[in-house]
């Protein structure tokens, strides 16, 4: 994962106030079911205005939940949304940028994959109330990389059967 992302980073603690432009993005922002920026914190204005451009969200960020039984190992790739500017992960949250030839979409089917899904206690440290899923295990995730053609292949082709899969488990419970 070092390589493919050019930017790997854990969110901040925030300090939150009663109410700002700016949002703390935390876990339960980031569902299976997508983007939830509405549950996030007021972001205090003069705290954010001291975090590096880097840590703002863009359209394509990996958001990768790193804190908390039941909600580490949730991903979400970011999708174009007004304000994400004015948006940053708190520190629970570990934002990964990609380069231009790997696919956010392939690399959240990675993670999202039941390999990673199913072992993300291996993955994780720390006590059963506050597993971690720390930088440096991110960082040394080996992922295979095909070329980026291929990996909007895969990405189309799971597009195209998890819809399939979903109506099938909903017919057979």
């Amino acid at each position: 994962m070092g390589k493919i992302g050019k930017y790997i980073q854990r969110g901040r603690s925030p300090r939150y106030v009663d109410y700002s432009d700016y949002t703390a993005i935390s876990q339960k922002c980031i569902q299976w079911e997508g983007f939830k920026p509405e549950e996030g914190r007021p972001y205090s204005a003069d705290t954010f205005a001291k975090l590096p451009v880097e840590r703002l969200l863009k359209a394509g960020d990996l958001l990768w939940n790193s804190t908390g039984t039941g909600t580490v190992g949730r991903a979400i790739v970011v999708p174009d949304h007004a304000g994400l500017s004015k948006m940053a992960p708190d520190s629970h949250v570990t934002l990964i940028r990609t380069w231009a030839k790997v696919s956010p979409r392939y690399l959240w089917a990675f993670i999202a994959a039941p390999e990673i899904q199913n072992n993300i206690d291996e993955l994780t440290s720390g006590t059963t109330k506050q597993k971690e899923l720390n930088l440096s295990t991110i960082v040394s995730l080996p992922i295979p990389l095909p070329p980026v053609a291929e990996q909007e292949r895969i990405v189309a082709k799971l597009d195209a059967m998890l819809p399939l899969v979903r109506e099938l488990q909903e017919t057979l419970t």
